[in-house]
């Protein structure tokens, strides 16, 4: 029975992992020399394209199995060289009963043409089909054990890439999380001093027009009110201050394809940020808060390289 070892049950886990790398192994087997190239860049979602000789075609989809199973997001290619010393495990066959019907067929022609019907080698290389080839059964366990050396080794190489990569992008964006941070501290500062403005402009217009009236008027504190509901950025604030929260969460949990659980909350921080933005009039806040949007829009961009 075939056994299927995880290729990275005693690798380390880091916060962040990119997902541009390459990785290359050569390893040798009992039937000769393997070569293990692993390329990936970006992707929403793993895809994975393998290329492999003639040989080993029947191997594919354990390819795509090891892979899978260490990777979560990217385009991957894989492309696999052997070179053969020994033995292959497909065996070449001579299609006899095709290369009897084209005897009989050249026969004819060379009887109506006067010619040789005799067939020459070239001739022969340039009908398909006249070699098949098998597949040897003896030996695949042997195969593909060799086979997942090679492309383990390969992913080992990759995945280290993959991971030092990763800690550059951690400290790129813990420090823009930091940013996001302070910006929000500069808006909090200035949530009540628009309701303030708002008031005080009531009390003056309030009275030019009719002087005596009492500041504490029922109209007068209801349209307050109205006004302050509408720029009122509270819950804004805190949800945003929240997701910052827990997109650090996420970005220290190690936790494999953490990625998209990013890519989420960084949507719904931009989303809040949006709105506070609609909300605040002091220049000071507006200005801290596009700073802040600034951030989160780079933050987007780098997410699309985190696995």
């Amino acid at each position: 029975m075939l056994r299927f070892r995880h290729p990275y049950t005693n690798i380390e886990l880091r916060m962040l992992r990119s997902m541009t790398a390459y990785g290359r192994a050569v390893v040798p087997t009992f039937f000769g020399r393997l070569s293990v190239e692993i390329q990936s860049v970006n992707r929403r979602f793993l895809e994975v394209q393998v290329v492999l000789p003639r040989e080993l075609s029947r191997f594919e989809m354990h390819v795509r199995k090891w892979v899978s199973a260490a990777l979560s997001r990217g385009q991957v290619s894989v492309r696999i060289i052997a070179h053969f010393d020994e033995s292959t495990p497909v065996s070449p066959v001579a299609n006899v009963a095709l290369a009897r019907q084209l005897g009989a067929v050249w026969k004819e022609i060379a009887d109506c043409s006067g010619l040789d019907g005799t067939p020459t080698v070239a001739m022969l290389a340039q009908v398909p089909d006249l070699i098949v080839y098998e597949e040897n059964e003896s030996g695949v366990e042997s195969y593909i054990e060799d086979l997942q050396v090679g492309v383990e080794s390969a992913l080992k190489e990759l995945m280290g890439m993959r991971e030092n990569e990763g800690k550059a992008l951690f400290t790129d964006l813990i420090t823009r999380l930091e940013a996001v941070r302070q910006g929000l501290k500069v808006v909090e500062s200035f949530k009540g001093a628009a309701t303030d403005r708002y008031r005080q402009k009531l009390l003056t217009r309030i009275e030019e027009l009719s002087p005596g009236l009492l500041d504490n008027d029922e109209r007068l504190l209801r349209e307050v009110g109205v006004f302050a509901e509408k720029v009122d950025i509270s819950e804004e604030l805190t949800r945003l201050q929240c997701h910052v929260d827990q997109f650090e969460a996420a970005m220290r949990s190690g936790n494999q394809g953490v990625g998209k659980t990013l890519d989420f909350i960084s949507q719904e921080m931009f989303r809040e940020a949006n709105t506070v933005g609609a909300k605040v009039s002091d220049y000071q806040a507006a200005e801290a808060i596009v700073n802040v949007k600034s951030e989160l829009e780079r933050i987007r961009e780098q997410l699309q390289n985190v696995e």
